[in-house]
């Protein structure tokens, strides 16, 4: 018979528990001596990463330029060394904003493109200016070859934002455009395009500025931007269909980055907000918020975090992670409010740009801080994606501009030799180290909490919670999250699908934490 020896460490923490940041396992700077900037990353199947952006010259890490900027997209194995690297473009610039594995090992990509030669091919003519380019998709095998690539676009400008793989091999691809015809006929900006790149549908979302589009469980996408100063939320059917369509914000400007389906079967959007009425509490004030709003199956707003400081603070990017939590890529000017941790001086700006670190935020399920992080120099960094990896830790992509070399968490920046005073950007490639459960403090005070029976092998009965909503996780003896119970008022839970060994419970709300030996 299976047996589960259940610990309780009794701890309780009144207010909002913060955990400790987990370390940095590594990090990695790849470029040349000009600019790269890294968009987008997702760890693969064997257990490695792909990041994709731009680079625009042919020096240092980076071979096979075409000329202006190129998609340029590296692939590392689990320990941050490159694989491979490769240019996609033409003469003038095509810049990558998203990368995805597909289901066949190889990758799609998003972007967009000015050139008419190299490897693009069918750019739209614009309305007289040259900077005005289309969506640009390319599908690279698992070594990087090109297979095909396609330009969507019109008579206007057309940057294509985000893509994904839907249930038939095909993808959908959004992104900012202001043309109303040729691929883009009565403002569709949203397609679906078959696993080979041909047209199937397109769909209308309105305004200029969209984002992001996932998946849904029903088939349908999530796609999140803004329109008119709003974060703009639209849910749509398998056809593209528009099922709801919700703005959310105050009389400021509200921008989502950042959306997906959440555990629950509700949604989870993240950018920025100047605002702080309307939709919007609790601004820090400065320039911008961090901003997380959660909604429930029909758009409905159940709860929303504004996270930051006095300065500027600005969410890109948001995962549910296993606990049934949110981890959060965000840029930050501020080291006050809940951001510390600042390696440049708050508020500062150089060359017109602020002074900003990588910030990764941890909240549980109600969007409360577990932990928070700051990474950088004493100039810029800006963190653009973050996935949480199969080993529990988190791997965060964006770039660094660095004019002196091993300042703060940033080593190996590459500088341009010829004239050290001018720098571009770096892809910054930084590995967060998986938490575990640490520094547990006994207390014996009024603590009427039981588990039976222990040990245990298909159920196990709490008995003395209180009635409020409990988040309850279960955590092996290596502090990894294994199974997570959200928002239940319930006694007894199902372990019949766990292994023997040791297991912790922890057992949180918004005014108390217990992990209960």
């Amino acid at each position: 018979m299976k047996h589960l020896f259940l610990f309780f460490l009794a701890v309780i923490f009144f207010g909002i528990t913060n955990a400790q940041a987990p370390a940095i396992q590594w990090k990695k700077t790849f470029g040349s001596s000009y600019t790269e900037i890294a968009t987008s990353t997702q760890q693969t199947t064997d257990g490695g990463y792909i990041v994709a952006g731009y680079a625009n010259w042919n020096s240092g890490d980076v071979t096979g330029n075409n000329g202006g900027s190129d998609f340029w997209v590296v692939k590392l194995s689990a320990a941050g060394a490159i694989q491979w690297q490769k240019c996609y473009g033409g003469s003038r610039d095509d810049m990558a904003y998203c990368i995805q594995q597909t289901s066949d090992g190889g990758y799609i990509m998003a972007g967009s493109t000015v050139s008419i030669d190299g490897q693009v091919t069918g750019l739209h003519p614009s309305q007289g200016n040259p900077l005005w380019g289309d969506y640009w998709v390319v599908k690279i095998d698992n070594s990087g070859t090109l297979q095909w690539q396609k330009t969507l676009g019109g008579t206007g400008f057309d940057i294509a934002r985000s893509i994904t793989q839907t249930a038939d091999g095909g993808y959908v691809v959004l992104g900012e455009t202001n043309s109303g015809d040729g691929d883009f006929v009565n403002g569709g900006n949203i397609i679906k395009l078959s696993s080979t790149g041909a047209i199937k549908w397109n769909s209308y979302q309105g305004g200029v500025y969209n984002y992001s589009v996932k998946p849904t469980s029903d088939g349908g996408y999530i796609v999140a931007g803004t329109i008119l100063n709003q974060f703009s939320v639209l849910k749509l059917d398998s056809l593209g269909v528009h099922q709801w369509w919700k703005f959310y914000g105050g009389s400021g400007w509200d921008v989502a980055n950042s959306a997906l389906q959440t555990k629950d079967g509700g949604y989870i959007v993240a950018g920025y907000t100047q605002s702080n009425d309307g939709d919007v509490t609790g601004f820090h004030g400065g320039i911008a918020d961090a901003w997380l709003l959660k909604l429930d199956s029909l758009g409905e707003l159940q709860w929303q975090k504004t996270l930051g400081g006095t300065y500027d603070d600005e969410a890109n990017y948001i995962k549910q992670t296993t606990d049934g939590g949110y981890i959060i890529a965000c840029v930050s000017n501020s080291n006050d409010g809940d951001v510390s941790g600042l390696h440049g001086t708050a508020g500062a700006s150089d060359n017109g740009g602020a002074v900003t670190d990588y910030w990764v935020v941890k909240t549980n399920s109600s969007g409360n801080i577990q932990w928070q992080k700051s990474m950088g120099s004493s100039y810029i960094e800006k963190a653009s994606c973050i996935q949480q990896t199969t080993d529990g830790g988190y791997i965060v992509a964006g770039s660094t501009v660095n004019h002196v070399v091993n300042d703060g968490d940033v080593t190996g920046f590459h500088v341009e030799t010829t004239n050290p005073n001018v720098s571009g950007y770096d892809y910054w490639v930084v590995k967060l180290a998986p938490q575990t459960v640490t520094s547990v403090k006994d207390i014996t005070r009024n603590n009427t909490i039981t588990i039976f029976p222990n040990p245990a092998s298909n159920s196990i009965y709490i008995n003395g919670l209180t009635n409020k909503t409990n988040t309850i996780q279960l955590i092996n003896a290596l502090g990894i999250v294994i199974t997570n119970w959200t928002n239940t008022p319930a006694k007894e839970f199902d372990i019949s699908h766990l292994s023997d060994g040791i297991y912790f419970l922890v057992v949180e709300n918004n005014y108390y934490k217990i992990i209960k030996k």
